[in-house]
């Protein structure tokens, strides 16, 4: 990989290759240093009806935020059963596999950066799976998969293949929101899709891969995040 990145001359094939190869490199966990889990606890059901009870009162932003923790986690458990279930059709199971990816990303985003607000899901080619914007205006775009996903996503750009998580396939996805948005009648999602291609295109963006992958017997393992790089 370095003799690869040194070269300042590289074919389209030796540019698709360091993407790959900057991908396969990437073996450090993010949320080794964060903890976010969507595994139950035992005391869930206790606690949800402790912070749900009709004279509770108004919850503090903590006892709100820890509410919203364990309906995250109790949903993964009933998105889990449907993934699980041979009996049900293969299209369902596949549904509740995405879903646990996206329940994953929420999880590991509301934790590793507090205020930030998820101003946009997408599903599909075209789109991203989340974005989230933080304190500072940032811009964070999240794959999110579910099970054993990998981004394997390939667009062709001028008859060149970017790999999903280079700046080339970001900006390829921001310009076809862009495009999406600009011919709807939604101005704030214009606006946002505006300011989204322009951090892109400048660089000022972090992507992140956040992974809820399943052990041998079915059961959510530790959610995974990596980070994508976009030099």
């Amino acid at each position: 990989m370095a003799e690869l990145a040194e070269k300042t001359d590289r074919t389209p094939q030796e540019e698709f290759d360091l993407s790959k190869l900057k991908r396969e490199a990437r073996t450090h966990n993010m949320n080794d240093s964060v903890g976010a889990t969507l595994q139950p606890r035992d005391t869930d059901t206790a606690r949800m009806a402790d912070l749900s009870a009709p004279d509770k009162g108004e919850r503090s932003h903590a006892e709100q935020a820890e509410l919203e923790q364990i309906e995250r986690r109790q949903a993964a458990q009933a998105e889990l059963e449907v993934r699980n279930d041979e009996t049900r059709p293969q299209a369902e199971r596949n549904k509740a596999t995405e879903h646990l990816g996206n329940l994953a990303a929420e999880e590991y985003m509301t934790q590793a950066f507090p205020g930030a607000e998820r101003v946009h899901m997408g599903e599909g080619a075209g789109t991203f799976d989340q974005v989230w914007r933080t304190r500072d205006r940032q811009y964070i775009i999240v794959e999110a998969k579910g099970g054993g996903g990998t981004n394997s996503s390939v667009r062709e750009i001028k008859k060149l293949n970017y790999q999903q998580g280079s700046k080339k396939h970001a900006e390829s996805v921001a310009g076809a929101m862009q495009k999406s948005a600009d011919k709807g009648a939604d101005i704030s999602e214009q606006m946002f899709a505006d300011d989204l291609m322009k951090a892109v295109e400048q660089g000022r963006f972090r992507y992140v891969e956040i992974s809820q992958p399943m052990d041998s017997n079915g059961k959510l393992s530790g959610i995974v995040v990596r980070e994508y790089d976009t030099k």
